[in-house]
């Protein structure tokens, strides 16, 4: 398993179920029978659908309080929730490796 307490203190998240959190950095294709949700050679991509649901929950959730147009949250979501930006975000954290 990758070392998650460094990742938990990037995060500043302390995850109950370490096997999920391992899951979810696996890269798609990753044979391994012991995940919880196993998909096969789908590896991550289930918790990764998750993921971007969540995002943009939060994104237009904050939206919607500032009073922004559905178009407006459309737009930032597409922006903030893109593979570029959350690379970039990535790179920024630390978490490459």
């Amino acid at each position: 398993m990758a070392d998650h307490q460094e990742i938990e203190e990037i995060l500043q998240y302390h995850f109950e179920h370490p096997d999920l959190l391992e899951e979810a950095i696996t890269a798609p294709g990753i044979y391994r029978r012991e995940y919880l949700n196993y998909t096969g050679a789908h590896g991550n991509k289930s918790l990764a659908l998750i993921g971007d649901a969540l995002l943009r929950l939060v994104l237009v959730d904050d939206g919607v309080k500032e009073g922004l147009s559905t178009g407006s949250c459309h737009n930032i979501c597409a922006e903030e929730v893109s593979n570029d930006t959350l690379f970039e975000v990535e790179k920024r954290c630390g978490l490459g490796k």
